[in-house]
């Protein structure tokens, strides 16, 4: 800070606003969100005053002071969920905070095998404090997938961090869908959240 030594409040304010803007390229060149996503119009989803009232209460989640937790965004497909998860990861990037995301398929193809990359599962899976897990909905009757899955929720949970599924199941369906284990986790301190209005797409 030496060189900024006999700045005006304008260029310390300057300064202060491209550290901002650094911090938040960096998270969010490591979160892997697609593009597409990347790029979103989120003010014109906030014009839906379901959506920005919904995406409100997600925040109130993602607080540092809030102890881990489990939120599901599920509703039809087009109605922004995976694009509210995406906001909430932006919205962490705001406040220094790393997120990550990927498709369901994506986080279980790195627990696949015998070459198990630990390092990339700790850097991505374990260390954000937010990550959000998406397309849910494709989850298998599979007890090894639903066993990864609750690992991860639960190892996150304890460490005080915060994990976004997003799906297409009813929420009157989601415990007979991710089973009791995953179901308890989600609604010890987590959210359902059900956006329950017709698609965006088209529209946005």
């Amino acid at each position: 800070m030496s060189h900024l030594k006999g700045s005006t409040p304008e260029e310390l304010a300057a300064y202060e606003e491209q550290k901002k803007v650094k911090i938040y390229r960096e998270i969010m060149g490591r979160a892997n969100v697609p593009a597409a996503f990347q790029q979103q119009n989120s003010q014109e989803l906030a014009k839906h005053v379901a959506w920005a009232e919904t995406f409100t209460r997600l925040r109130s989640f993602l607080k540092p002071d809030h102890r881990g937790s489990v939120i599901v965004l599920t509703g039809k497909r087009g109605c922004g969920k995976t694009a509210m998860a995406v906001e909430a990861i932006k919205w962490g990037a705001c406040h220094d905070l790393f997120g990550f995301f990927c498709k369901l398929e994506f986080f279980l193809d790195q627990k696949r095998g015998k070459d198990v990359d630990h390092v990339f599962i700790q850097e991505n899976f374990a260390d954000p404090k937010i990550v959000v897990i998406d397309e849910c909905g494709k989850l298998r009757e599979s007890t090894w997938e639903s066993l990864k899955l609750f690992n991860l929720l639960d190892s996150r949970k304890d460490d005080q961090k915060h994990t976004i599924l997003t799906c297409s199941v009813l929420p009157a369906d989601l415990p007979a869908f991710f089973g009791s284990s995953i179901a308890d986790r989600i609604h010890d301190g987590g959210v359902v959240l059900h956006l329950d209005w017709d698609s965006f797409r088209g529209k946005v």
